[in-house]
């Protein structure tokens, strides 16, 4: 028995869509190439240097594109920073539908326990209490021993 399966289903897709949106940024982030982390672009990277700053790779793009005598390597940087803007709107928004929800499903779930049947209050019960977590762990590890087993 499956409660909530479309918003379970939704959740899955947007976390997919998620994953891919900041592995995309990752690489995006990696395109950018060292000789740009001088004071003058500090403000597109985060303090730690290990991804991007919104709001200074909108800033970036605003100064780049004002100028009509960019270096191709420039260029190169402005396509990379125009997506990357893209990306992290993308990101952005995927977060905030996933905690919409989110949210949506712990009211709907309040909801259900709220008003579910005796019957579905002990199909609860039981899942919870039937769940062995050392038997499954224990599966987990002879599965992972086996594997390594096999390969050596």
């Amino acid at each position: 028995r499956e409660f909530f399966p479309e918003e379970v289903e939704q959740l899955r897709e947007l976390n997919e869509q998620l994953a891919s949106t900041v592995a995309r940024k990752d690489e995006l982030f990696g395109e950018v190439d060292e000789e740009y982390y001088g004071e003058e672009d500090d403000a597109i990277t985060n303090a730690g240097k290990t991804g991007f700053k919104k709001t200074g790779v909108t800033k970036r793009i605003k100064e780049m594109k004002g100028d009509d005598a960019l270096t191709d390597e420039e260029q190169a940087l402005l396509d990379v920073l125009v997506e990357a803007n893209s990306v992290l709107a993308r990101e952005t928004k995927l977060k905030k539908q996933i905690k919409t929800i989110h949210e949506d499903l712990h009211e709907a779930t309040k909801t259900w326990i709220e008003t579910c049947t005796e019957e579905d209050a002990r199909y609860l019960l039981e899942i919870k209490w039937a769940y062995d977590p050392v038997a499954a762990m224990d599966a987990v590890l002879e599965r992972e021993v086996a594997a390594l087993s096999e390969a050596v």
